[in-house]
């Protein structure tokens, strides 16, 4: 059961620790290549490649820099293949969720336990979701004490950007996870007005709204947004035996419900001494119905509610135009409660209440002594925690109060040579220091010592090279090793019959890739190549007792190819297709049924292909997807294959400030699952079918 119970434990963390870093000075924020078919066409990239790189930016303080080895006038804004940008204008109105705009990316998996509001998480390159690092506005959303970040949870509204590093974590990014992060910005330049309205299947409804006003000297920007949705789906139970058809059922999604209100608030001052001051603050609050994994069509009551309110305080002060600090304060917390009278979910509890606080402060001082040369140097600090009440029978309750400590320091160089190339490394040390405190009484009537106490020093070193031959041909490669520090459930965490284990060590990685950027008339083309070796693994496998227990059992090996091609046929008509094939090989686990024996497990592969004809009132997209099975074991006979979902989206500009866009998510109604095979269990998660969507959108 501790499959099931990562999937209700993960969601009550919507966000976690702070490590908050202001944006460099030649942060990049032009539109960048992608899979959505809702991009622009070819020659919009060209145009983009032509435009100045002027590392003077309207504002100091936006986000995360997009684009980790610098480049000045003399070199085009090309990102290397490793890195995307997806931006509001893509995705607002066309995509149902932040997971669903994830997914047409290539190289990033997205696995999901039912419809929209149900846990989902991102894979990057075959890392796990905990080995991803989740940044809004560059503050890490990883919780302290669970494994991975809910994106379902996280309102796709509010966000006017997405940065996706697969490679080339810049500098501030670089302490969470092992060499691949996803950052989330709020940022908007210039005036902008907008709100929409939406309604679809399932009973969803939408209202958001977007503001954004600068002037000379201020920008104020506010935003807004209520959904709700009661994910009352049909489908085809498999009565969890995916291999077996006899008896499968017709039934109805219950206790799906969905419902989520957000806002944020951000206010940016600009000085004549060459100084900004800006201050962020954002509120989340959901209620969530939670179902049964194993049965999901029966009665049940148990629920999940969450709030999160975060607030963060900027500071950039130019010296010179050699030198730049950024400094950054923030804060976050956050409050959850999981209710299950009806005693579905193995958690030997019927309530879980837990408060989440956290506060960092960073500095980053960036020097450009030279046209080509670039500098930055990293100092900061930070501290999360967590409290935790288990009520049993709503009688009885735990408080154990866990906290972790965190110091780190890093600098970066770069250097843009006028002949094309560009070399960037960057280096992270960050001490971790985990305090926990309190009993956790466990099923079988044993004890986790109530104090406990764990430093670790995790060092990041990662270099980027990215050779640009011309304005349509570029080259790039990188390499990192990066480490990551067990998480408090894996060290001392308890639930159900889970129990964990101190003595972990942190699992380390090496990465590299080499990757391809070509545009030959109207056809572009993105392609890597991409492998990597875990070292450390932690997995849990259950002892004779039935307990599961983390130990650091096995090494993966990856190996991944990724494929983005687009060709404009006609002036309104292109077509594209986007193509990920990983491959994990596992080793040393301590499977019986292996004999020791390597793990190639059966590789995950992912394509979309699209079509788009755009015209000037009128924009028409079509997309084909197929996504291999996740984790299918090859101790299983047959293989459960996943049918291709075809989408279609329509687009009507009324007129220049308003547009209507109509969207059917798997017209063919095909029979929708994501298998999960872990922990030597094969979990069947049940996916909406034919879905409707319209959209009423207004931009000034």
């Amino acid at each position: 059961m501790l499959s099931i119970v990562r999937y209700l434990i993960c969601p009550i963390y919507l966000g976690g620790a702070l490590a908050f870093a202001p944006a460099a000075k030649g942060a990049i924020t032009q539109d960048s290549t992608s899979s959505s078919d809702s991009l622009p066409i070819p020659a919009a990239l060209e145009n983009s490649r032509k435009k100045s790189s002027s590392r003077d930016t309207v504002s100091l303080i936006t986000s995360i820099p997009v684009y980790s080895i610098v480049v000045t006038a003399s070199s085009p804004p090309v990102l290397p293949s490793g890195q995307s940008v997806k931006t509001a204008d893509e995705f607002s109105g066309k995509c149902a969720d932040l997971p669903s705009v994830l997914e047409t990316e290539t190289g990033v998996n997205i696995y999901r336990t039912g419809g929209q509001g149900d846990y989902a998480e991102a894979s990057i390159r075959g890392l796990s979701s905990g080995q991803v690092g989740v940044f809004l506005d560059g503050i890490t959303l990883a919780p302290v004490a669970g494994e991975s970040v809910d994106l379902s949870k996280i309102p796709l509204n509010l966000l006017q950007r997405i940065e996706i590093y697969k490679t080339g974590v810049p500098l501030a990014l670089m302490g969470d996870g092992l060499g691949s992060a996803i950052n989330l910005s709020t940022d908007s330049a210039g005036k902008h007005v907008s709100g929409q309205v939406s309604v679809g299947s399932f009973g969803y409804e939408d209202a958001n709204g977007f503001v954004s006003v600068p002037t000379h000297s201020q920008q104020f920007v506010a935003a807004a947004d209520f959904s709700t949705i009661r994910n009352d789906f049909p489908y085809t139970s498999t009565n969890n035996t995916p291999y077996n058809s006899a008896d499968d059922y017709h039934a109805i999604m219950t206790n799906d419900d969905f419902t989520e209100r957000s806002g944020l608030i951000k206010q940016s001052f600009k000085f004549n001494n060459g100084s900004e001051l800006s201050a962020l603050a954002t509120l989340v609050d959901f209620d969530k119905g939670l179902h049964d994994f194993m049965h999901p069509d029966s009665e049940q009551h148990g629920r999940q509610n969450g709030l999160m309110g975060m607030a963060a305080l900027q500071f950039a002060k130019i010296f010179s135009p050699a030198c730049t600090l950024n400094l950054s304060a923030s804060g976050i917390a956050r409050s959850n409660v999981l209710d299950d009278p009806d005693g579905l979910f193995g958690m030997y509890t019927k309530r879980i209440d837990d408060f989440s606080p956290g506060m960092d402060a960073h500095g980053i001082l960036e020097l450009s002594p030279t046209g080509g040369v670039h500098c930055e140097g990293l100092l900061g600090g930070g501290y999360e925690g967590e409290i935790l009440q288990n009520y049993q029978d709503f009688d009885y309750s735990i408080a154990p109060y866990d906290y972790r400590e965190i110091i780190e320091a890093g600098i970066g160089l770069a250097n843009d040579w006028a002949t094309g190339q560009s070399l960037a490394v960057r280096y992270l040390h960050r001490l971790e220091i985990d305090h926990a405190n309190g009993d956790f009484p466990t099923p079988l009537g044993s004890y986790v010592p109530g104090e406990q106490y764990d430093a670790r020093q995790l060092p990041h070193l990662e270099a980027d090279f990215q050779w640009r031959k011309s304005a349509a041909l570029s080259f790039d490669a990188d390499a990192s090793y990066n480490s990551r520090n067990p998480t408090f459930e894996e060290k001392f965490g308890e639930s159900g019959s889970y129990i964990g284990n101190s003595n972990l060590v942190p699992e380390t990685r090496c990465n590299g890739s080499v990757g391809i950027d070509a545009l030959f008339l109207d056809l572009l083309t993105r392609g890597s190549i991409f492998a990597g070796e875990t070292f450390n693994r932690i997995l849990a496998f259950p002892n004779s007792q039935g307990v599961f227990r983390p130990e650091n059992y096995a090494r993966v090996a990856t190996f991944g190819v990724e494929l983005f091609e687009r060709m404009k046929l006609f002036r309104e008509l292109s077509i594209a297709n986007s193509f990920t094939f990983i491959d994990n090989t596992f080793q040393d686990l301590p499977d019986p049924l292996l004999d020791g024996n390597q793990v190639p497990y059966l590789p995950q592969v992912k394509d979309e292909c699209s079509l788009i004809f755009s015209t000037r009132h009128v924009e028409f997209g079509h997309s084909v997807v197929f996504n291999s099975p996740y984790f299918v074991s090859v101790s299983n006979v047959a293989r459960q294959e996943t049918p291709p979902i075809a989408n279609v989206r329509v687009t009507w500009t009324v007129f220049r400030k308003l547009a209507i866009t109509g969207r059917i998510d798997n017209y063919l109604n095909e029979q929708n699952y994501n298998l999960d095979y872990a922990d030597n269990y094969l979990l069947d998660f049940e996916l909406p079918g034919r879905s409707y969507n319209l959209n009423l959108t207004y931009q000034y």
